[in-house]
């Protein structure tokens, strides 16, 4: 029986209970999260910007290097820099059938 009182059943991480987590960061990085979630919208999938960190979080590689790597690069980006890899805003893709190019 799993912990939960199911017999059986799997559950998935993301119905898990939740923590909240408190970030303060540049305006920069909170536009580069909201860019990212429009690239989701593109799809015709959504996702709320809690599961995008937290998919993010689950995909890190287990290598204390690489990820030390990566906070050194972030740390030595300028502010005019912070912007500057971020794709143009995408429209959010409407659900429904998709209208053929003509």
């Amino acid at each position: 029986m799993a912990a939960d009182g199911s017999r059986g059943a799997t559950r998935l991480l993301h119905t898990a209970e939740k923590r909240s987590t408190l970030v303060y960061w540049p305006e920069a990085v909170d536009e580069r999260l909201d860019q990212l979630q429009q690239l989701i919208m593109t799809t015709g999938e959504h996702a709320s910007r809690a599961q995008i960190l937290a998919s993010l979080v689950m995909a890190a590689a287990q290598d204390g290097e690489k990820l030390a790597r990566l906070v050194r690069t972030y740390r030595r980006r300028t502010v005019e820099e912070g912007g500057a890899a971020l794709p143009p805003k995408a429209a959010p893709r409407r659900p429904g059938p998709r209208r053929p190019n003509d």
